[in-house]
């Protein structure tokens, strides 16, 4: 077998290296300016970015230009758009209403003693959904007050030290209802 028989007349590329990152051996050539690259990478690299991105948008507008739609299928869309854009008007006008019903079915539940299934359920499926939403947004921890326990909630305190001078400090409140610590705290005591 002589050499380059068994692949086709193709002679390997042994000394080839990469155009782009300059350290690899370049396995492929790009079919737009046959530069020499070894990977995805740096075929996306910003060095040969001009030439992907020209590569990318070509294909895309062909493909664009490809897709022939009918005029039926063009009224079809049209007709599904105009029916959702009146229903958000519906849903918009019967807003205020919706939540004075809200209200309404909400109106003698103790949240409280209540499980959430059961209020859950009074809720509409637009409600559960827009619950929904705000919950994955992120919007509902907006919605409620953020907590300061009352170990940071300092006030200042004058303190005033063995020379007479007087010191203002930052010190928490004492809860009245603390239980006296040897209560919280078991200590055994071995001998």
């Amino acid at each position: 077998m002589q050499s380059g028989e068994g692949n086709l007349g193709l002679e390997p590329r042994q000394t080839a290296t990469c155009s782009l990152c300059l350290v690899q051996f370049a396995k492929y050539t790009c079919p737009r300016c046959n530069v020499q690259y070894c990977s995805l990478g740096c075929y996306k690299s910003e060095k040969h970015a001009q030439c992907s991105e020209d590569f990318y948008r070509e294909c895309f507008m062909t493909e664009l230009q490809s897709q022939k739609i009918s005029t039926a299928e063009k009224s079809k869309m049209m007709e599904i758009l105009r029916r959702a854009g009146e229903e958000g008007m519906e849903e918009e006008e019967g807003g205020e209403g919706e939540c004075a019903t809200l209200e309404e079915r909400l109106a003698g539940v103790d949240l409280d003693a209540e499980s959430p299934e059961a209020v859950w359920n009074k809720l509409s499926r637009s409600e559960q959904e827009q619950f929904r939403a705000a919950m994955a947004s992120g919007h509902l921890s907006s919605l409620i007050p953020l907590h300061t326990p009352w170990w940071r909630v300092v006030k200042p305190v004058v303190v005033i030290d063995k020379t007479g001078e007087a010191d203002v400090v930052s010190v928490p409140d004492i809860l009245p209802n603390l239980p006296p610590l040897g209560t919280l705290v078991k200590v055994s005591v071995s001998h």
